[in-house]
């Protein structure tokens, strides 16, 4: 079998993995994954990503929608939207298989300085909850939110280079519902949303 674990960051998340069962690993999130790719393995987007773990910080507080919201679909092409289309632990397994990718868990950073509760930050800037060190990626990029049934939900915060979903630009004030497998980009930099089931289940797939 092919071990995907060491294009995995970081290290103690597949540790986890591979030692705690499905129920506990899940239990130890509460939130689902940002799957970052990280192509430079010496590069300051990866190293910055992996130091900055947000497994311990706390969950948002859900939100109610005052905003516009969509959900995320692809405009050209097929007429399958992705986050529509089958997704699992195969898929993640593949995403693995072809280059390096950290694990973020969608939580608030504890030492992070944006004092809102019911999101999550992303941007350049080291006072963000999830900081992306890349020129492409504006200070303050986009923001998280959850509705009350679990639902998450990207904004973009007026970036310079745009936060799309499946392909689609996120209108600046609007908010999109994030399905599982739905592929983010922020600038340039890609990203897929991943329960945490289904990340122990790429881990585990035999090949």
């Amino acid at each position: 079998m092919i071990d995907v674990t060491r294009n995995l960051r970081p290290d103690d998340i597949a540790e986890m993995a591979l030692r705690l069962d499905r129920a506990r690993f899940v239990e130890a999130f509460g939130a689902p994954l940002l799957l970052v790719r990280a192509d430079d393995a010496e590069g300051e987007l990866l190293m910055t990503l992996a130091d900055g773990a947000t497994r311990g910080g706390a969950r948002i507080e859900p939100t109610m929608g005052f905003e516009t919201v969509s959900e995320g679909r692809r405009t050209t092409g097929s007429t399958t939207p992705r986050s529509m289309r089958p997704f699992g632990g195969a898929q993640v397994r593949v995403r693995l298989l072809r280059g390096i990718h950290v694990a973020v868990p969608l939580r608030k950073r504890a030492d992070a300085g944006k004092a809102f509760s019911e999101r999550i930050s992303l941007g350049r800037a080291r006072n963000n909850d999830i900081v992306l060190r890349h020129e492409s990626v504006s200070k303050f990029h986009a923001w998280f939110r959850c509705d009350e049934d679990g639902g998450f939900y990207v904004g973009d915060a007026t970036s310079h280079n745009g936060t799309y979903v499946n392909d689609e630009l996120v209108v600046a004030g609007s908010s999109v519902l994030v399905s599982p497998g739905a592929t983010l980009r922020f600038g340039s930099v890609e990203a897929v949303l991943v329960p945490p089931e289904i990340l122990w289940d790429a881990l585990h797939v035999r090949a």
